[in-house]
């Protein structure tokens, strides 16, 4: 749906492991294994924090991928959210602008002060 694949609950196979390893950051794969690694970091991190884990999971998602991207923008110094991509976030959670971007201030400050 947004291009990043699921990896699943489970542990990963040695052959995954493998392929992670040869996988360099400034290409297109290594960049979407970025984004991918620190939303699930920060949402497994929101469900740590008593406001953040009464969210709906889908908007707990979002803020934790909006996160991701902003943050790998400053990382990679590129542009990497559109309003494409914004309007697709806003459709596949059934949310408001207004509320990606409040959940995802949220998940931002929860970062910055997690201990």
């Amino acid at each position: 749906m947004l291009g990043i694949e699921h990896m699943g609950k489970q542990s990963l196979k040695k052959e995954e492991k493998e392929r992670i390893k040869k996988v360099k950051s400034n290409t297109v794969e290594g960049t979407k294994l970025l984004i991918s690694r620190m939303a699930i970091y920060l949402a497994k991190m929101a469900m740590h924090d008593y406001e953040m884990s009464s969210l709906k999971p889908s908007h707990v998602a979002v803020g934790a991928f909006y996160v991701s991207l902003k943050l790998s923008e400053q990382l990679l110094q590129s542009s990497l959210i559109c309003s494409a991509l914004l309007n697709r976030l806003i459709t596949v959670s059934r949310t408001t602008e207004y509320e990606v971007i409040e959940v995802s201030h949220k998940m931002l400050t929860l970062a910055q002060t997690f201990d």
